[in-house]
């Protein structure tokens, strides 16, 4: 799947477009085919690191507000 992703904080420079592994279900999980996703105020916050819970993550995919989701099997 293609994922804009970032390792490092800082500015809009940092985001990188990559080719990234899809999601393992586990027992009791579903896996949903995302059509669209959009990125908000908290993504850009969490990508410069001003939220400290989130900023210790080793990587960030970006996009928490998806759209026509679709179940997978």
């Amino acid at each position: 799947m293609k994922a804009v992703i970032y390792k490092t904080f800082g500015p809009p420079d940092v985001l990188k477009l990559v080719n990234h592994p899809l999601p393992q279900r586990s027992a009791g999980e579903v896996l949903v085919k995302i059509r669209s996703t959009s990125v908000n105020p908290v993504d850009y916050k969490i990508r410069r690191g001003s939220i400290p819970v989130i900023s210790k993550k080793e990587k960030v995919l970006l996009g928490r507000a998806h759209q026509k989701l679709r179940h997978c099997h």
